[in-house]
């Protein structure tokens, strides 16, 4: 009777040892999961910031100075800062990947406004703006 009861103990033990290893690695492999969810998203957020910050950059060059220098005080009107704006949505979106959009969108992160607010953040710098 004794030898039975130490074999069901053995048992036991072996098959709650096996529950438990099981268990924790379920939870490593979770936190691990969500730990490289977190690095995906870094990278889409630095990728979505530096394509904004370059569309600023050619939207410079390319077109506001012209904008500029077609009014005498040299500043641009209400309606081409927003037409500007929409060409800045639609150059950067286009130059991201549909993966970046995708986990960005996914992360419920508002794509759009990240990039108006890098935009915005990137023009002060650029104007020597140091908040």
């Amino acid at each position: 009777m004794k030898d039975f009861l130490i074999e069901q103990a053995v048992g036991i033990s072996a098959y709650l040892l096996v529950t438990l290893i099981g268990l924790l690695g379920a939870w490593l492999s979770s936190k691990l999961a969500k730990k490289l969810e977190l690095a995906n998203i870094k990278a889409a957020t630095e990728s979505v910031i530096t394509a904004t910050q370059a569309t600023v950059h050619e939207l410079q060059q390319t077109t506001v100075e012209k904008l500029k220098d077609a009014h005498k005080d040299g500043k641009l009107t209400e309606a081409e800062i927003d037409e500007l704006g929409e060409m800045l949505l639609d150059i950067t979106e286009s130059k991201l990947a549909d993966s970046v959009k995708g986990l960005l969108v996914g992360a419920k992160i508002d794509l759009e406004n990240l990039i108006k607010s890098t935009a915005e953040s990137y023009i002060d710098k650029m104007k020597g703006y140091d908040f």
